[in-house]
């Protein structure tokens, strides 16, 4: 019935009492019946008693065996007693999920939230990325390492559902700075990144039914949220300065309005002074939060980065978002939010229901780098670095592509919005699979509009990508749409 293994790198004794165990559930060995004394076994297989004993020892104290003080080992009545009624020992039971679990399951598909597969792909515009290359990951290694040597008890235990204070301190002094947002640090809430604080704001003010603003197109991690709360979408139409007040205007009631007015996306629109305040005015007079995606809004080229939509609040109704994924990188998992005092307490609870605590070690080390003045070194390094890229891409696009192609230039972010007027949507498939065969990833827009956009077109992340890459994927692309239209 055994066979052991002495080559094997599991112990013997693991080999044993792992096949005794399946041998119970098997019903090899039945309800009731005694196994071979300990040493008898051991003589048997040719192996160390002390190996036989520790099996039985930790088979009995899980419950496979009982021991009888002077009649020997046996195998317990209730782990091979017979199922009842019809179902079969391997049968599942008849699961039924939530409805809120059903409306997710329906409406986001698995691979939503997943990166792009670069496998094979020498090129990738990937939109998202940061600037890998330009990290200085040095720095960054050495005030983890400091961190860590100082680690003490305190930091050791549970805290604060919202975050390390020492890092609270240290972004909302950040923002200050370089967003013009005003807070206290209480009003800091350290989140896991940007889905996870949509996520919040929904469960926070977001029934079914409920009336919900969108900007069209947007990003998709809004309307899946929104979706899966069953609210009640108004898609309202961006044009090259954002979101049309105009249009807004026109619904009245809604809870929450979800925008990116400092580099709109995908399209790259800055929200002008003008349409900030009436969007605030909006807000204020239907008693309608706003939810502000500052996702890159510190990347902007050739003037100083506009101040968020929340330093010109004066009604407690916009929860600003940032995060690290873009102004640093992505696998820090570190961003943040800006919560109106009203919001504070009910928010708080329900992020300590699914996230008790963040990673204290990250959050200490990003607190010094932040105080020690590296993130705005690295940013400002990084705005350099960008501009010239963004330039190239431009530059490229309009030698090798020209009048077939439009481009939404805002001077912000990091990525491109490119408009391909000569194609029809049902021919952007086969262009990005054309990309891709000479190994360069193109992303197409339509997935983050309502409906089919005026025109089809690709988003261009930049970022991760030097000079070299941008040149070749560009010369790629467009070799690939004079394939696809001739």
């Amino acid at each position: 019935m055994f066979t052991l293994n002495p080559q094997s790198k599991r112990p013997i004794k693991q080999q044993l009492y792992t096949q005794l165990r399946t041998a119970i559930l098997s019903t090899q060995l039945s309800a009731g019946e005694k196994l071979p004394p300990s040493r008898t076994l051991a003589e048997d297989l040719g192996i160390s008693r002390n190996s036989v004993l520790a099996a039985y020892e930790q088979l009995t104290a899980e419950g496979y065996l009982v021991s009888r003080k002077g009649s020997g080992t046996f195998v317990a009545d209730a782990v091979t007693a017979p199922p009842q009624g019809r179902h079969t020992p391997d049968a599942s039971i008849t699961i039924t999920p939530s409805a809120y679990s059903r409306q997710i399951t329906r409406t986001v598909p698995p691979a939503l939230f997943q990166r792009s597969n670069k496998a094979g792909l020498a090129v990738d515009f990937a939109y998202g990325e940061p600037a890998y290359e330009d990290l200085p990951m040095e720095t960054w290694a050495r005030v983890v390492g400091s961190c860590a040597r100082r680690l003490n008890q305190e930091h050791l235990g549970y805290g604060p559902h919202c975050g390390h204070n020492t890092l609270r301190r240290a972004i909302a002094l950040y923002l200050a700075r370089a967003r013009g947002v005003h807070c206290h640090p209480e009003q800091v809430v350290i989140v896991q990144g940007t889905q996870e604080a949509i996520d919040l704001c929904v469960r926070l003010l977001v029934d079914n039914g409920d009336t919900v603003v969108l900007e069209d197109p947007h990003y998709r991690g809004f309307r899946r949220c929104l979706l899966a709360a069953q609210a009640d979408i108004r898609a309202i139409a961006v044009d090259r300065d954002g979101i049309q007040t105009k249009k807004l205007n026109t619904v009245v009631g809604a809870k929450l309005a979800c925008l990116t007015p400092s580099h709109q996306f995908p399209t790259g629109a800055v929200l002008p002074l003008q349409r900030r305040m009436a969007v605030l005015e909006w807000a204020a007079h239907n008693n309608t939060v706003i939810l502000e995606d500052d996702y890159d809004g510190e990347f902007r080229y050739g003037q100083s980065p506009i101040p968020s939509l929340q330093s010109l609040d004066k009604h407690n109704s916009v929860i600003y978002v940032g995060t690290s994924s873009k102004i640093f990188f992505p696998a820090l998992r570190i961003g943040w939010m800006v919560v109106p005092r009203p919001l504070l307490a009910p928010l708080t609870a329900l992020k300590a229901m699914a996230d008790i605590w963040p990673s204290t070690l990250e959050q200490l080390a990003f607190a010094k780098f932040i105080n020690a003045g590296h993130l705005e070194r690295h940013l400002l390094r990084a705005r350099r670095r960008l501009a010239g890229k963004r330039q190239v891409l431009i530059s490229e696009l309009n030698h090798h592509l020209g009048h077939r192609i439009r481009i939404n230039n805002s001077q912000a972010g990091i990525h491109l919005l490119l408009h391909l007027p000569t194609l029809k949507a049902e021919q952007i498939p086969e262009l990005v699979e054309h990309c891709a065969a000479n190994g360069t990833g193109v992303y197409p827009a339509a997935p983050f509009y309502r409906q089919q956009p005026p025109e089809p077109g690709l988003i261009l992340g930049y970022a991760s990508l030097n000079e070299t890459q941008i040149t070749t994927g560009v010369r790629h692309l467009a070799q690939a749409l004079k394939a696809v239209a001739g």
